[in-house]
């Protein structure tokens, strides 16, 4: 018997050919002809198919009896090498050449943002972003007092283009905004926008002023020394307007209010000009001690209506009355600053608004009304006070000659006495304070209120008022809220 590849002659029992290590065929796989097989073979011996385990054990001159269907196309690859080092060379000139490529992109990059940056105009970037921000502090101002920090309307500022931040952000009390030490898509830039007022400065008189020209009967109004406006007066008698319940620094903001004869001006000394047409009356509305507006009554029209200091209307110009005044003064128990509602009357009817917005809170079907909190409030209806809801429902059922409401306790005038209760109208301490005036809340008469009740070093104060020969005497008591008594001072 002959080895089909090389010719060796080979013996009968023979496995592998001894000189090249071919498989001697023992036997036909089923269902294939010789033939056939001899072709398959012939393919593999062509494509160097060799089992490995095959050749391991002809080195070692092992034989074994192993079938044709052991053999796979991936087998012995260890023993290609020269098809190994093509990919391992193949594997190297790709990395090499991805690394080439990522270079070249990279440089490429660099140089289209430095040559992106080198377009940039980082002052017109800048101006941009401080310009955005004013218009989202307009906005915010038309519905709120004001802005205490940048903070209040990051979320709502929206600009895209560039990447921009600033570490310096300062809003002005009139809107303008001041930026400063920022940096656009990340790199630092020297650029600023607009100026930071020191007109918040505590040291006002510097930083502005108000001089009347008696020669041309003028106010001139100064900032840091340079005249910004004249205002020319119409009377003789022409001034800031300020007494003992009014005091207003028109350097905080852009309104300052003049009174020229018998009339009222709203006037911004910036732009020289008066906003509105004359007052016949006008009274501040303060938020913690300072000016946040002002509540006006119309010289033609007579009706009253509310604007911030900023020149905004708030509440229309269409209501009787607007909170309680007296001589400029707006009564704290006619509006809320921090719950935004003030007292206001229609046709002899009065109710609750919206300081802000105008819009109605308590309906107007009430003879008086007075605030207790954010969403209670004392009305009087024919001739007894109740403690009532936003919703018009009453919190005590029963009527009292005066309430006078607090946080957790209410003071009430019943049958001439006045007691301290609790929300359901029972006694907190069994004394009671006996009165002899009625209670008038007209604070144009005398200054005599009969009696009142208010908040004094955590306590509650109540003021009662004889009427003596010579005029009137008045008694105060302390309802102590810790020990649930009431102590005559």
């Amino acid at each position: 018997m002959k080895c089909r590849r090389c010719g060796e002659e080979l013996e009968d029992d023979s496995v592998f050919c001894d000189k090249c290590g071919t498989k001697v065929l023992v036997e036909p796989i089923e269902n294939t002809s010789v033939h056939e097989f001899e072709e398959i073979e012939k393919s593999m011996l062509a494509d160097n198919i060799i089992n490995s385990e095959l050749i391991n054990n002809i080195k070692k001159e092992e034989p074994v009896n192993i079938d044709i269907s052991d053999l796979a196309p991936d087998d012995l690859d260890d023993l290609m090498p020269k098809k190994k080092y093509t990919l391992l060379i193949t594997l190297l000139v790709i990395i090499i050449i991805g690394i080439i490529c990522a270079l070249l992109y990279i440089n490429l990059t660099k140089e289209e943002d430095k040559k992106k940056e080198e377009d940039i105009d980082y002052q017109q970037v800048i101006n941009e972003y401080g310009k955005t921000i004013e218009n989202v502090a307009a906005d915010y101002l038309m519905e709120n007092n004001d802005i205490e920090s940048f903070d209040q309307i990051k979320d709502l500022v929206k600009y895209d283009k560039y990447k921009v931040s600033c570490n310096n952000i300062y809003i002005n009390i009139d809107g303008s905004v001041y930026l400063a030490d920022c940096s656009v898509n990340g790199k630092k830039v020297e650029e600023m926008y607009g100026m930071k007022k020191n007109i918040l400065t505590k040291d006002e008189d510097k930083a502005c002023n108000v001089t009347y020209d008696k020669k041309n009967n003028s106010l001139k109004f100064y900032f840091e020394g340079e005249l910004l406006s004249i205002y020319e007066c119409e009377s003789e008698e022409c001034s800031l307007y300020k007494n003992e319940n009014f005091s207003y620094n028109s350097c905080l903001d852009k309104m300052t209010v003049i009174k020229d004869g018998d009339t009222y001006l709203l006037y911004d000394y910036k732009n020289a000009q008066a906003t509105f047409d004359p007052f016949s009356e006008i009274s501040s509305v303060k938020k913690d001690g300072k000016v946040v507006g002002f509540i006006a009554k119309d010289e033609k029209t007579e009706k009253y209506g509310y604007i911030d200091v900023r020149g905004n209307i708030k509440v229309k110009f269409e209501y009787d009355s607007l909170g309680i005044i007296n001589n400029g003064k707006t009564y704290d128990y006619s509006y809320n600053v921090n719950n935004n509602v003030i007292v206001a009357s229609k046709n002899k009817k009065y109710g609750v608004i919206n300081l802000t917005k105008g819009n109605t809170i308590l309906d107007f079907k009430y003879d008086k009304v007075y605030l207790a909190s954010k969403d209670k409030f004392v009305v009087k209806e024919e001739e007894n006070y109740y403690y009532v809801g936003k919703d018009r429902m009453r919190i005590i059922d029963r009527g009292y000659k005066m309430i006078f409401a607090f946080d957790d306790l209410l003071v009430v005038n019943k049958d001439d006495k006045l007691y301290v209760v609790d929300f359901k109208g029972n006694n907190l301490v069994d004394d009671s304070i006996n009165v002899s005036l009625v209670y008038n809340d007209n604070p144009s008469i005398g200054g005599v209120h009969g009696y009142n009740a208010y908040e004094s070093d955590g306590n509650i104060t109540i003021e009662v008022n004889k009427s003596e020969d010579d005029g009137y005497s008045t008694k105060k008591y302390v309802y102590v809220r810790k020990d649930k008594r009431i102590v005559k001072e």
